[in-house]
């Protein structure tokens, strides 16, 4: 996983898992917003577990909005499924609000 992203995301964990919801944010939000919040206790409810992130962030040494661009979060995606798989993750759902569900397109 590549170091921005290290310590920047959630992962949420649940006994007898019936497969991970991996909550893509859009393009000015981040994994604390409400919304996806929500969906993780939702989800976990429901006993899936989640995953979310950070595309980017505000603080020093973090990639900035403006330096990046869609092939860069699509390829953030797969390797976030690629870090999960390796976590013994073998059904994985992608959910993204706005942005992050064209992102989502582009990872199927």
């Amino acid at each position: 996983m590549k170091p921005y992203l290290q310590n920047r995301y959630t992962l949420s964990s649940v006994p007898q898992s019936k497969g991970l919801i991996l909550l893509v944010h859009g393009l000015t939000s981040s994994q604390d917003e409400p919304i996806f919040r929500e969906a993780e206790r939702f989800f976990n409810e429901k006993q899936y577990s989640t995953f979310r992130f950070n595309f980017y962030g505000n603080l020093e040494g973090e990639r900035k909005l403006t330096d990046i661009t869609l092939q860069d979060h699509i390829t953030d995606v797969n390797n976030i499924i690629h870090f999960l798989s390796l976590q013994g993750f073998s059904k994985i759902f992608l959910v993204g609000h706005s942005y992050g569900g064209i992102v989502n397109l582009y990872d199927l």
